[in-house]
């Protein structure tokens, strides 16, 4: 069984892909390859300044404006 990357809506997905007879194919989705206990923390230490909603708010405001 293979797992290709297949890019949707900018995102990376990774799917298994199983052979059915000659030609077609099934795909399923892939097993995951790690746990949230190792994900929770991943970013600890790693970015920079904290925002507040207010800040984020403005933020977006600015990008649905085009300003950004």
């Amino acid at each position: 069984m293979t797992t290709p990357s297949v890019t949707t809506k900018g995102q990376v997905d990774e799917i298994a892909v199983q052979a059915l007879s000659p030609a077609p194919i099934e795909p399923l989705a892939a097993e995951p390859t790690g746990t949230i206990d190792g994900f929770i923390g991943f970013l600890a230490g790693k970015t920079g300044r904290v925002l507040t909603i207010d800040e984020i708010g403005e933020i977006v405001a600015a990008g649905w404006a085009a300003e950004r």
